[in-house]
């Protein structure tokens, strides 16, 4: 998997008017799987592809659990939902 930096702007505004395709169009655009930016300011990597899928659902990389706050997942997953299971 490539990343490349992207120069330091906030991509907030991109983000948000083209949600599902911003990600893979950049990455297109500069001829890399992945990339840095900016979004509400923070910084950011942004990925695709199987390589990166695959990072993102490794469990011994990234804390799911308590990462929403319960009135929200009860409020958008419900309770006893397969979101909100616990593995």
């Amino acid at each position: 998997m490539t990343a490349r930096h992207q120069p330091p702007h906030d991509a907030t505004l991109a983000l948000v008017t083209d949600p599902y395709r911003f990600i893979s169009k950049q990455c297109i655009r500069i001829g890399a799987d992945g990339f840095e930016t900016h979004v509400l300011f923070k910084d950011t990597i942004c990925l695709k592809g199987p390589e990166a899928a695959a990072l993102f659902y490794d469990v011994d990389r990234f804390k799911r659990e308590g990462a929403m706050p319960s009135p929200i997942r009860k409020t958008l997953l419900g309770e006893g939902g397969v979101q909100g299971a616990r593995r």
